[in-house]
C-alpha cells in the first residue's frame, strides 16, 4: 500500500500538483482520480487520469520552479466538495487564486473537477 492510498481525494489530488515524478503523480492520480475523470478550467479541458497528469507536468514546466497548491480544506455535501488554491511563482508571490468544485464518484474518487480563476485570463 502505497502513501496515495492512505490520502482523501482532494489531499491526493492537490499532491499531485506538487509531485514531479511522473510515477508518483500518476499514482496519487489513481487514488484521487476517477478513471475517466473529467479537469475543465477557463484554459484546459481534459479527460482520464494520464491526460490530467500530462496536463499537471505541463503546468509544472510553464510554472518553472512555481507551484499549484491547494490552500483550504474541502468543503463537502453529498457528492460535492468545493476548495480553494493559489499558483505561485519560483519566487512564492502569488500569481492566481481560485477554487475547484468537484463531484465524487461512488468509491469517492474525483469524476468531475470545474475549476475557476479570481482573475481569469482571456480566452485565445
Amino acid at each position: 500500500m502505497t502513501t496515495a492510498d492512505h490520502l482523501d481525494p482532494v489531499d491526493a489530488y492537490g499532491a499531485a500538483w506538487l509531485a514531479t515524478d511522473a510515477a508518483e503523480r500518476l499514482s496519487l492520480l489513481e487514488r484521487a482520480w476517477a478513471p475517466d475523470g473529467v479537469y475543465c478550467d477557463p484554459l484546459a479541458h481534459v479527460t482520464g487520469r494520464q491526460a490530467l497528469s500530462d496536463h499537471i507536468a505541463g503546468t509544472q514546466e510553464q510554472l518553472a520552479g512555481g507551484r499549484v497548491e491547494v490552500t483550504s480544506r474541502p468543503v463537502r455535501h453529498h457528492d460535492s466538495a468545493l476548495f480553494h488554491w493559489r499558483i505561485t511563482d519560483a519566487a512564492g508571490t502569488t500569481v492566481l487564486t481560485g477554487l475547484d468544485v468537484v463531484q465524487v464518484d461512488d468509491e469517492g474518487r474525483i469524476r468531475r473537477l470545474t475549476g475557476f480563476f479570481d482573475d481569469a485570463p482571456a480566452p485565445s
